[in-house]
């Protein structure tokens, strides 16, 4: 699976329950059109105003930490993004995003090659990522089949409705 996106930079210790904000008041909302307004708000509040749809989040080490509340990796998919490469994710992060059918790849030095606006392209079969704007390229781990045929399904609930209606579930 390959995709293609507009790199938009973040830093190091995204925390989930900033980056969109939590609160009592937002807890157990996942509906998206509540949520892809609050995508990356709490670390850039312009954020959903100069990205969108299909953007990629190129950030440094220990992505997504904190409690990761679902409000977070569905605002990024109710928003669109169209993946997360960091340095490093948090496991929680890396899982709950697969889940709802985010690409995530960890690469270590990312942010060295990549700057804001430039275009990217990722394979997740072969781990690569290109910069298309100069050239430059690195590679992280490969994901594996299963969860690229997850992501390519729109997460973990489309995917077992795939598999109950070909009678496999």
């Amino acid at each position: 699976m390959i995709k293609e996106g507009t790199a938009r930079i973040f830093g190091d210790n995204i925390n989930g329950d900033t980056a969109c904000q939590f609160s009592p008041e937002t807890k157990g909302k996942l509906d998206p059109e509540f949520l892809a307004p609050r995508c990356m708000m709490g670390y850039d509040p312009n954020f959903t105003q100069r990205a969108k749809a299909g953007d990629m989040i190129i950030a440094g080490k220990n992505f997504g930490s904190g409690h990761v509340h679902p409000e977070f990796y569905y605002s990024l998919t109710a928003f669109g993004i169209g993946a997360v490469i960091a340095d490093s994710v948090s496991d929680i992060f890396l899982r709950e995003a697969v889940n709802a059918g985010i690409p995530v790849l960890e690469c270590e030095g990312i942010k060295s090659i990549i700057a804001e606006g430039d275009r990217v392209q990722i394979d997740l079969s072969s781990g690569i990522i290109k910069n298309l704007t100069n050239g430059k390229q690195l590679s992280g781990p490969p994901l594996p089949p299963e969860l690229i045929e997850l992501i390519s399904a729109g997460g973990i609930i489309p995917y077992l409705k795939s598999q109950k209606k070909k009678g496999l579930l």
